[in-house]
């Protein structure tokens, strides 16, 4: 883990939450959800994890797009997501302080 992202979530966690919705069989949810429960952990940025889904609820022809991780604010208004991966360039703690920074006033 960065320790600078995650050092910059531990001052931010108490403005937001995480949910992520994942499955047991996708490689991305093996990879990603582990660590989110290490940054929640090290932050103390609230995170609950939904296991299970198999299918797309609005297409059920499809698999869904998993994992999905969506960050809250403390309000409850959703502030972003990341779907499957961070961004190939971010870790997942700096893909959720980029997040965090586009809603910071």
């Amino acid at each position: 883990m960065k320790r600078g992202a995650i050092n910059q979530l531990k001052e931010l966690a108490k403005n937001y939450a995480i949910v992520a919705f994942s499955t047991e069989w996708r490689k991305d949810c093996a990879e990603n959800i582990p660590v989110l429960g290490l940054i929640s952990e090290a932050t103390e940025l609230k995170s609950e994890s939904s296991e299970g889904l198999r299918k797309d609820p609005l297409n059920p022809r499809r698999r869904c797009r998993i994992p999905l991780i969506i960050l809250f604010d403390k309000e409850g208004r959703e502030v972003g997501k990341i779907v499957e991966n961070p961004r190939e360039e971010s870790t997942l703690e700096e893909e959720l302080l980029k997040i965090i920074g586009k809603n910071q006033v």
